[in-house]
């Protein structure tokens, strides 16, 4: 990052008053600046690293070098292959040797813009949940958030969409934030902000069940983004509706407990 976007963008989050950022990469040369930034500013950013182009015999020391350069967790994970494929098993089994949380980017299927691939109402997440259990999975994406409500469209576009009206019937996302504990969910960006949005009474039912397992985030990819979902989170503590306890847990709590006390 130039010198001047970097200065730009510690100032953006000075005025959204965010004292600490998880950077999230796309690839090796943006894990690469992640981890330069993060040396930085040691008490303020903290990286995240992504194999993109690595080779899968070559995943062990990307991520072996990664951890020891300080990296706090592999993010966003972008690669567009399947969830049971090798490669990206191998990412979760080394992410879980090395203690390194992963928020994962889906898409609906190979050759489909971008992301970790799974099918309608996540059955290779929940093998993966399952074979993994002590690797914090972090949930991220239109195709992962759409699935708070049951009546998924089939189409690879329908679950790429951000989802809006009332949930009429609760999706699969509660039965494995219900079933797996090592499940974890990224509040950033309007997947997460419509999902929470749409439907008040269901929103406000997830956020108070897995106040302990969701991160606050916003996705920011340049210094004037801001995303509405703080201050709705915010204006529900304020009316009452989110403790103080589940307010702090998801806008500070959980992110010192999962990313920094490794």
């Amino acid at each position: 990052m130039r010198k001047d976007r970097e200065e730009a963008m510690l100032t953006h989050l000075d005025s959204l008053s965010i004292d600490r950022a998880l950077l999230m990469a796309l690839n090796e040369k943006e894990s690469e600046d992640n981890l330069l930034l993060a040396s930085r500013h040691k008490d303020r950013l903290f990286a995240a690293v992504s194999p993109l182009e690595t080779e899968t015999g070559d995943l062990d020391l990307f991520l072996s070098r990664a951890r020891e350069k300080g990296a706090a967790a592999v993010g966003e994970l972008v690669v567009n292959k399947r969830i049971d494929s090798s490669y990206v098993s191998r990412i979760f089994a080394l992410a879980q040797e090395l203690r390194l949380p992963v928020t994962f980017h889906l898409s609906p299927e190979e050759g489909f813009s971008y992301g970790i691939v799974d099918d309608i109402h996540l059955p290779l997440l929940e093998k993966a949940l399952r074979a993994f259990p002590s690797l914090v999975f972090v949930g991220h994406s239109q195709c992962f958030w759409i699935e708070i409500a049951d009546d998924v469209p089939l189409s690879a576009e329908g679950r790429c969409s951000w989802g809006s009206g009332p949930v009429r019937k609760k999706g699969r996302l509660f039965d494995l934030m219900d079933d797996y504990p090592n499940l974890y969910c990224d509040l950033s960006a309007n997947s997460a902000g419509c999902a929470i949005m749409r439907d008040y009474e269901n929103g406000i039912d997830f956020l108070k069940r897995y106040a302990h397992r969701l991160f606050f985030g916003t996705d920011m990819t340049n210094e004037t983004e801001v995303f509405p979902l703080r201050s709705y989170l915010e204006k529900l503590h304020e009316d009452g509706i989110l403790s103080s306890c589940e307010l702090n847990a998801i806008m500070n709590d959980n992110f010192e407990r999962v990313f920094l006390q490794r």
